[in-house]
């Protein structure tokens, strides 16, 4: 489309430019209804002259996206870069320009910001292992809602569930008050702890916090409604950071669901 509208400005005769411009469409696969629209204006060509043609803009250009200045890791001592929320993914630009990293938002775990230390941190999917990803940006509450924003945008244009992959799973754990072993079990609705001779499940909802420590240390803070306490529950597994981030990612899930639906 736009190189018949050059090549009438620039007075290419309109038999050539036919010629030239239905020759290149035989060749390429730009679909039915765009061709017809480049047949059409073909056949009006004896009525236009000049620049009567508008040129179309790029649809890379038409892409909506926002740029962050931010440094790899946790203090402004790393290195500087840009960073691109798009509507399907994350793509990180060095200062010259080059992209460095693209993440597509099915493979982000989960997200978390500290507006204290100005630190966003990603979880990322990367050949079956779950990696880990600092920046610090003085735009780290902005960031992070851009980034949810565009993340609920793709889940409502259904790009932004992962195929192919399990929620959840089972766990071996070891429990630090009672020394029983026995499983933990993730899935959408909560957590289920299973042992020999006891077996409980924690909703979703209850859940008030999870992480690790040191030695392989699992730590989930339950919310009893009832009570109105928060109980904590220790765990020694050697899956303890696997664990944590399945949880969290049901977590984000759901709440990434729940705001689509709202």
């Amino acid at each position: 489309y736009n190189l018949t509208a050059i090549m009438l400005m620039v007075n290419v005769t309109k038999m050539e430019l036919r010629r030239k411009v239905r020759r290149l469409l035989g060749k390429s696969h730009i679909g039915l209804v765009y061709s017809q629209e480049v047949n059409v204006l073909l056949d009006q060509l004896e009525n236009l002259h000049g620049n009567d043609i508008d040129l179309k803009p790029l649809g890379s250009r038409q892409s909506h996206r926002q740029s962050f200045t931010v440094h790899s890791g946790s203090d402004s001592a790393g290195d500087l870069l840009f960073m691109e929320v798009r509507e399907d993914g994350i793509v990180l630009r060095s200062v010259n320009g080059v992209i460095v990293e693209r993440w597509w938002y099915e493979y982000l775990v989960n997200m978390t910001y500290s507006p204290k230390n100005k630190v966003l941190c990603l979880w990322r999917k990367n050949s079956g292992q779950t990696q880990l990803h600092k920046y610090y940006t003085k735009k780290c509450k902005d960031l992070y809602y851009c980034i949810k924003e565009a993340m609920e945008r793709a889940a409502a244009r259904g790009q932004g569930a992962l195929t192919g992959v399990e929620l959840g799973g089972e766990f071996p754990v070891q429990d630090l008050a009672s020394g029983e072993g026995g499983l933990l079990q993730v899935c959408m609705e909560g957590v289920g702890l299973l042992f020999a001779n006891s077996k409980f499940f924690v909703r979703l909802d209850h859940i008030r916090k999870c992480f690790t420590q040191k030695g392989g240390i699992f730590i989930l803070e339950e919310f009893n409604p009832k009570t109105r306490q928060v109980i904590q529950r220790r765990y020694k597994s050697s899956m303890a950071a696997e664990m944590n981030l399945s949880i969290h990612r049901v977590i984000s899930i759901i709440f990434t669901r729940t705001m689509v639906a709202s």
